[in-house]
């Protein structure tokens, strides 16, 4: 009997923790929850009158983990003027999303991608997020959520060391434009690291080397599906130099596979001389769409707040049909 009460209090402790493990946050547990998640994105399909072209400027951002809550706000501020839509990599606290939930004030929105089994960033603490960024008066989100970028993968302790117990994870957002009335996907990324060098894969290390072809293929694919919703725009941190890809053509890397769907680099329309790059010598923050960009720049002037400097370009949206 006293085994069946002693199993019996188990039971009913293990469903009480579940209970409490599942039970959506209330009251102002559940307020500060959407006020740091960002804008719900349900809002309906807004149908402009009278639809005129206009440019978009397009931007990416990775301000590494490691920057403090107040450096990583003043290099958000410093870089809102550039653009109309921001991706960022490598959020990573609470406190960060507060910043950017008191961008209202600065007439933005944003959606930050937040699941419990994002992984933490290697030696910095935190979970790592790719918040999408967009001007409230311009633009009205309809749907953003995460999107599977790899799954659990065994690396068997290959170095550089990665997290590989966890999922991984990309933003999907999506946006119609006032102005335009053009309905737009954007799609965040951060490709794993430390894996392609001057254009090539890095030898001896080949799983991790699959983990970054298995990221990449999801990513294309993510892009060949959004097109059923509209004009795609793929941005963040490809940790791929476009320079050096483009000289090598390699077959799995950002080039030739984004080029098989018929999207090209904001970099093939201009970049900065050789060796100037967003990240030391290599152009590896980039946004990927299938018609050109107009213009495509490097912020030097940005370059104190990450080892990333910021980069942004300008694309023409042609008025809705």
């Amino acid at each position: 009997m006293t085994k069946y009460v002693a199993a019996l209090c188990s039971l009913v402790l293990a469903a009480g923790i579940a209970a409490l493990a599942t039970t959506p946050a209330q009251g102002d547990a559940a307020s500060q929850a959407r006020l740091l998640g960002g804008d719900p994105c349900n809002h309906a399909v807004p149908k402009p009158s009278n639809p005129v072209a206009s440019p978009v400027r397009i931007g990416s951002f990775n301000i590494r983990a490691g920057t403090s809550t107040q450096d990583f706000s003043a290099g958000v501020h410093a870089f809102l003027p550039y653009g109309d839509i921001i991706g960022l990599q490598e959020t990573n606290s609470k406190d960060k999303a507060l910043v950017l939930a008191n961008l209202a004030d600065n007439g933005w929105d944003f959606y930050r991608q937040y699941r419990t089994n994002i992984p933490s960033h290697p030696h910095q603490g935190g979970a790592e997020q790719q918040p999408v960024l967009w001007q409230s008066d311009r633009f009205v989100c309809t749907y953003a959520g995460p999107a599977l970028l790899s799954d659990i993968f065994p690396l068997y302790g290959e170095k550089p060391a990665f997290d590989d117990t966890r999922s991984h994870w990309f933003t999907v957002v999506h946006l119609v434009d006032r102005i335009t009335g053009q309905k737009l996907s954007i799609v965040n990324i951060h490709l794993i690291p430390g894996v392609i060098m001057g254009g090539v894969p890095v030898r001896g290390i080949p799983r991790h080397w699959e983990l970054y072809q298995r990221q990449l293929a999801k990513v294309v694919a993510a892009a060949r599906q959004q097109q059923s919703w509209g004009r795609v725009f793929v941005l963040g941190d490809f940790n791929s130099g476009w320079l050096q890809d483009k000289e090598h053509h390699h077959r799995h890397l950002p080039v030739r596979s984004f080029h098989a769907i018929g999207y090209q680099s904001m970099w093939a329309t201009e970049h900065p001389p050789k060796g100037q790059g967003s990240r030391q010598h290599g152009l590896i923050d980039q946004v990927y769409s299938a018609k050109p960009a107009k213009s495509a720049k490097v912020l030097f002037a940005l370059n104190q707040y990450s080892d990333h400097k910021p980069v942004v370009a300008r694309y023409h949206l042609a008025p809705a049909s």
